[in-house]
């Protein structure tokens, strides 16, 4: 693995932050980050902003509980940590911030950041753009042609041939940015997770391929510890 802490010639020109949970888990990670971060301290559930708690209460219709809002708690974390981080970039007026989680590995050095002018992603898992059931005969058959046929290193995506899941890192090269994103969620009148909100509404709408960093594969979700099937069908489409 590569140590990018030192000789990544741009790492000055990013201001990087990573959410993680201040747990033996939390704490392991970090020790496993191979590049030079902000520590953010991620929220679970108790420290979640109330009003993003209360937008997950969609779950609930009417008398009728789609989905137990105590099945969400990890994913209301998950989204109050990234919130959290976008409005500290947004108040205090940060540019080139980059946001990780603590599960992120850094595999190619930084780029000139000159080079972004939108959110970007800087890692990213890729899917059939309309159905979830044929994304792995999709992966397998048709993702290697819709890669080869990029020639730039900044893709926009183009939610008609993929969609995109995964916040493990991502880019604002302007903090006006991060606080659209603190906006639209401060009045949307329900949250989803956050890597299908940002998807869903079109709020990061661009890619660097290759990938800047990944997720580890073998590290074990903080959010669902029963969904090692789900994540290892994920790893199969990363970017």
């Amino acid at each position: 693995m590569t140590d990018f802490k030192q000789n990544d010639k741009f790492r000055d020109s990013y201001n990087i932050f990573t959410i993680s949970l201040n747990t033996d888990i939390g704490n392991a990670r970090k020790e496993l980050l191979n590049f030079d971060t902000e520590i953010l301290e991620a929220c679970t559930y108790d420290t979640t902003p109330q009003f993003i708690k209360d937008k997950f209460k969609f779950w609930q219709i009417g008398n009728k509980i789609a989905r137990p809002i105590s099945g969400q708690h990890g994913t209301i974390g998950c989204f109050g940590s990234h919130y959290v981080a976008m409005k500290k970039i947004a108040d205090e007026q940060i540019d080139n911030a980059i946001i990780t989680e603590d599960d992120a590995m850094q595999k190619a050095h930084l780029p000139d950041p000159k080079i972004f002018t939108e959110p970007t992603l800087l890692g990213a898992f890729i899917f059939h753009p309309t159905n979830w059931k044929d994304s792995d005969r999709w992966v397998r058959e048709e993702m290697s042609d819709l890669i080869f046929s990029w020639n730039t290193n900044i893709i926009e995506v183009d939610y008609e041939k993929f969609r995109w899941r995964g916040c493990h890192s991502y880019l604002f090269p302007k903090w006006q940015q991060a606080k659209k994103i603190v906006e639209h969620i401060d009045n949307a009148p329900f949250l989803k997770a956050i890597d299908q909100e940002l998807p869903n509404h079109k709020l990061i709408n661009y890619l660097h391929y290759p990938a800047i960093f990944e997720q580890r594969r073998t590290l074990e979700s903080q959010i669902d510890t029963k969904s090692g099937s789900y994540f290892a069908g994920l790893r199969k489409s990363m970017l």
